[in-house]
């Protein structure tokens, strides 16, 4: 399901793209690729792929809305709850895969026929990621590892700011700084020891680079 609602965003943001223009300029659609820094737990780099729109319903203020598909590394899951992973194996990581869909307000800065504009956003999204299961051996022969991990529920609250360009009528790029703040609730379990741990607030300062059709 997630696949196909990510899919059918796209297709929306090419059909508007190819639309005719309206009179109103009210309405932008595009895509963003943004990626963030989770500081090693549960994650690294997160990197975000999704389509967006935004509505301009008063001079310089915006509503916008992403449907954003993410994928990356829980890393090294058997350090996380103390086990010593056999050291003659590369490092086991359980991927990770989610659809966040978010909205947010926008402010925009500049002198109308500017062709460059600052802005500032705060947005809220909402993601339930899974993550695979993995296992191994552990270190010095001493059995293996078998962790699940049970991810929930994530709200992303999220602010940052940049800036945009105009390259002609109807098209825009923006590149912008961020911090992601996500409220989190994940439960990680080794079902071989029974070990336990979990993982929740954590903060992910990031970038995003945009392009997107004003109709």
């Amino acid at each position: 399901m997630p696949s196909r609602l990510f899919a059918g965003a796209l297709v929306g943001v090419l059909v508007a793209a190819i639309s005719p223009a309206e009179a109103s300029d009210r309405w932008e659609a595009g895509l963003r690729v943004r990626s963030v820094h989770a500081q090693g737990e549960p994650a690294d780099d997160m990197v975000y792929l999704g389509a967006i729109g935004s509505y301009r319903f008063r001079e310089n203020w915006y509503v916008g809305f992403g449907v954003e598909k993410v994928e990356y590394d829980f890393e090294r899951p058997a350090i996380f709850l103390d086990l010593k992973q056999d050291p003659n194996l590369p490092a086991i990581d359980a991927e990770v895969t989610g659809t966040l869909l978010s909205g947010w307000v926008e402010r925009e800065y500049g002198r109308p026929e500017s062709k460059t504009r600052w802005f500032w956003s705060a947005g809220l999204g909402l993601d339930a990621p899974s993550a695979e299961r993995v296992g191994g051996p552990l270190a010095g022969g001493a059995g293996s590892f078998d962790i699940e991990s049970d991810v929930g529920l994530e709200i992303v609250t999220s602010g940052g700011g940049g800036v945009r360009w105009t390259l002609a009528r109807h098209w825009k790029v923006e590149l912008a700084g961020r911090v992601d703040y996500y409220l989190a609730d994940w439960k990680v379990e080794d079902r071989v020891s029974g070990r336990t741990g979990s993982i929740g607030t954590y903060a992910a300062p990031g970038a995003h680079f945009g392009v997107s059709y004003r109709f």
